[in-house]
């Protein structure tokens, strides 16, 4: 009796469990989340928050994806309030809302009501249901208790949330915020707040960036808010504005901004938004000064051109212009330049002379060599066809000589220069024997926002580090590719290019001077022009050029891309504090300054006429005592060069031992040294030995030299520089006397297939030798 008693309780609670288990399993059993066939579009803005883009979804509509936990409670709440004020407690429908909206559509026929639910919208929205029929309600009604099965109020919400009409194609409050406001939905006030919650109820009528549908949305807000205060009373003071006329925008406002940069980055970032470290104004300012710049020179054939503002402290960019005009086909301006592999010319030498201070080979001042050498069968020239001479490193790296940056190469090594640049981040670099010793001189292709990364390696003491676009990028530590020393001194060096005569004053806001250390190039053919610098804690990087790869004789680093590099500079500090733009420092750094005779740039010895301050990395950089200047004894009676002192029959001079083929280049230039005199007939040759050996400049050592096929000796030309007061070499073939010449004059010696030892010996018994190598040609 008492089990028949007990049984239908327990026939109960074995269907209420079993009901329960169903419940369970529909709730945790796996499901899609309810927005995953939905595509959304980017949203992207400014560092300060500006509305740079919205993109389109792809089935056309504006979607913003916010999640729930983002939106704002007021908004949430209003939403709630005038849509569905019952939400977290019903099944999704309210049945007294359902009966009100049958009796008043159906029955009395006066106006059509919905009585839906939240729930029961998102299963419209979710499904793509027709729920003006009767059959359509009751498909709705259904779905929505599946939904509310399957998932929580909270995932519900978020949907509609992000799906809810707001006129035109505009879908989600996030959207509809961005093109209304020009504001994300997580900083709207409440008067925006009401608009918003309003809208989706109707919103063919009430989309606010029209006359009529502000009037119908503003009447309808009005009654909302009154209702709210009732369960707000807190709130009755923003009633005032509520009243005040609200600033609204439309679908045709909404802005294209950077158009490279959002681009480039949509196509890379997966995410709903992204806050870019872009100065909005800095870009607009960028932009204006560069269309003003192509206006100006267009007769001239200069019709694009590109820049990118790196800040080297945050590694972010400030402003990035891709071409002159996006919308110009003519130029194809939706190319992003910025990205784009242009050839370098000589913007790329700064770094092949950070090498060199490195390992030791130059000071700023060393004394290189701007004659004219071989290397190999290649005799290059300089830009302008002409030799300088003596240069120093620092004036051959900011004139660009050719000569000097290939001798250069030569020591530090194509290989290493290319592994160098490759660990810069220059991508898609081929094999250096590709390149060659023109690696020195710009045959090596790079973008400007590579470039832009290796003058910020700079800038930051020779620590590379990645190139941010995002406003949140951490700050990352880096790879020392170049001492902090090095990286100081070539910065050093670029200070002492002078700007274009029309910016040689450029201040920061307190009207200090600004330091610019930059470098320009110009690539073969005149199709890329450049111009890229540090000033403070910027980077800048210009190119003035033709997508098309078509020269232009006016594409001249210094000239074509030097000008607007320099116009850009100038807008950058009058939007920047004063702070912003202090120079490297040599504090802590392992560099000191040491006098240099001035017109060699080694030690001075004791006849250096002049000295000037040179850095140098003590342990690090070569230094030697000048041997230019050299006080020798001279006969009085004769003129001629005494080897011993006599009292009263000798006196001392100081003269110049220039090498010949620097001589030369002084002669062709005007510049007459005075010549050495040669030693009286009685000096004996062992005390001819001062000074410099010859310096073999033909045959080059590491180079083979073939046998033409009809003959069984190669033609080796031999060559030789000799110090000022030597006037004749002799020249001997694994020790066999072959001939003589003048010196920088040349002399063809007969070699046969094998190794041979070439020595050149001048007429004051000086001698230097190397190997040369001969082989049978094919």
């Amino acid at each position: 009796m008492a089990f028949s008693r007990f049984a239908p309780f327990k026939r109960t609670a074995v269907f209420l469990a079993v009901c329960l288990l169903v419940l369970a399993g529909l709730r945790f059993y796996p499901r899609p989340k309810l927005l995953a066939d939905y595509s959304f579009s980017k949203s992207f803005f400014s560092q300060d928050g500006q509305l740079l883009r919205m993109t389109i979804s792809y089935d056309d509509k504006y979607r913003v994806f916010i999640p729930l936990s983002d939106v704002p409670a007021e908004f949430r709440e209003a939403v709630l309030f005038y849509e569905d004020r019952h939400f977290y407690i019903h099944a999704g429908f309210n049945p007294v809302s359902l009966f009100n909206a049958f009796w008043t559509t159906f029955v009395q026929k006066s106006r059509r009501r919905g009585g839906s639910t939240i729930t029961m919208q998102t299963a419209r929205l979710l499904y793509h249901l027709d729920t003006k029929t009767l059959e359509g309600k009751l498909k709705q009604i259904i779905l929505a208790v599946w939904l509310e099965l399957r998932y929580s109020k909270n995932d519900i919400l978020e949907a509609y949330i992000n799906l809810a009409p707001y006129g035109y194609n505009i879908e989600g409050a996030q959207a509809a915020s961005i093109t209304y406001f020009k504001r994300r939905l997580e900083d709207i006030n409440l008067v925006q707040a009401f608009t918003l919650a309003v809208i989706p109820q109707n919103p063919n009528e009430r989309h606010p960036d029209t006359t009529s549908g502000y009037q119908h949305m503003q009447k309808v807000r009005g009654e909302l808010f009154e209702q709210w205060v009732k369960k707000h009373p807190q709130d009755a003071v923003q009633r005032d504005f509520f009243n005040l006329p609200l600033t609204v925008f439309g679908p045709k406002d909404r802005p294209f901004l950077a158009p490279h940069l959002v681009t480039y980055l949509d196509r890379r970032m997966n995410r709903s938004e992204v806050f870019f470290s872009l100065d909005l104004s800095l870009q607009t300012q960028y932009e204006q000064t560069l269309r003003t710049y192509i206006n100006r020179k267009s007769s001239l054939g200069i019709n694009n051109a590109t820049a990118v503002l790196l800040d080297a402290q945050s590694m972010q960019v400030r402003a990035l212009i891709g071409s002159a005009d996006f919308y110009d086909e003519s130029i194809s301006g939706q190319v992003n330049g910025t990205t784009a592999k242009r050839m370098a010319g000589s913007v790329l030498k700064s770094f092949l002379f950070g090498m060199a201070l490195d390992r030791g080979l130059i000071h700023p001042m060393s004394l290189l060599r701007d004659t004219p050498q071989y290397f190999g069968i290649y005799a290059p020239e300089n830009s302008d066809r002409h030799f300088v001479g003596p240069v120093f490193a620092r004036d051959a790296l900011v004139r660009s000589r050719n000569i000097p940056a290939m001798a250069l190469i030569r020591s530090v090594g194509v290989d290493d220069f290319i592994d160098f640049l490759a660990r810069g981040g220059v991508s898609k670099l081929r094999k250096p024997q590709h390149y060659g010793l023109s690696a020195a001189i710009g045959s090596i292709d790079i973008s400007p926002l590579e470039c832009a990364r290796l003058y910020a390696m700079v800038a930051n003491y020779g620590k590379l580090r990645p190139v941010s676009f995002t406003r949140e990028s951490a700050i990352n530590d880096g790879e020392q590719l170049l001492s902090p020393e090095a990286a100081f001194i070539l910065f050093d060096m670029l200070t002492h290019n002078p700007p274009l005569t029309e910016f040689s004053h450029l201040a920061d806001a307190n009207g200090e001077p600004v330091k610019v250390a930059w470098k320009t190039g110009t690539s073969y053919s005149f199709k890329d022009a450049w111009a890229a610098g540090i000033f403070g804690r910027y980077v800048l990087v210009v190119w003035v050029g033709n997508f098309s790869g078509e020269g232009n004789p006016h594409f001249w680093g210094r000239t074509a891309a030097g000008e607007l590099f320099f116009e850009l500079i100038g807008v950058t500090l009058r939007n920047r504090p004063a702070a912003h733009f202090a120079p490297m420092k040599p504090d802590g750094l392992n560099v000191k300054q040491v006098q240099v005779c001035a017109p060699t740039g080694d030690l001075p010895g004791k006849s250096c006429p002049q000295t000037i301050a040179s850095w140098f990395i003590p342990g690090v950089s070569t230094l030697k005592i000048s041997s230019v200047h050299r006080e020798i004894l001279l006969d009085k009676k004769t003129g001629l060069r005494a080897c011993r002192y006599k009292e009263n029959e000798t006196e001392k001079r100081v003269f110049e031992f220039w090498p010949k083929d620097i001589l030369s280049l002084f002669e062709q230039a005007g510049i007459h040294k005075k010549p050495i005199p040669r030693y009286l007939p009685d000096c004996d040759i062992e005390e001819w030995h001062q000074g410099q050996a010859p310096e073999i400049i033909l045959p080059v050592s590491g180079i083979s030299y073939y046998i033409v096929p009809t003959k069984n000796k190669a033609e080796v030309p031999l060559k030789a520089s000799t110090d000022a007061d030597a006037q004749q070499v002799f020249w001997f073939v694994d020790d066999i006397f072959v001939g003589s010449s003048a010196s920088q004059e040349s002399l063809i010696a007969p070699m046969e297939q094998g190794k041979h030892r070439v020595t050149a010996v001048d007429d004051l018994d000086r001698s230097s030798s190397l190997e040369v190598q001969v082989v049978l040609g094919n």
